[in-house]
């Protein structure tokens, strides 16, 4: 947005010049920027996913659930 504000200075045309747009303009571009935030979440990589995972006692209870109704001859029904 403030590459556009910037570049509607430069322009002559008549929406460009139009005092509302320039009263808008001169609020985006007095705007501060954004901060970065000082700690960025990563996506961890398919093996800390996977040792995660394999870790997780819930994961773990759902799969063997899963296995027992299975060999009962029950599916999974997945809305």
């Amino acid at each position: 947005m403030r590459e556009r504000a910037a570049a509607a200075r430069d322009r002559g045309n008549s929406w460009a010049v139009r005092p509302e747009l320039i009263a808008v303009r001169e609020e985006v571009l007095a705007l501060a920027l954004p901060q970065t935030p000082v700690r960025l979440s990563r996506i961890p990589d398919f093996g800390e996913y996977l040792t995660n995972a394999l870790a997780s006692t819930w994961l773990t209870d759902c799969l063997t659930w899963i296995h027992q109704a299975a060999e009962q001859g029950y599916g999974l029904l997945l809305n």
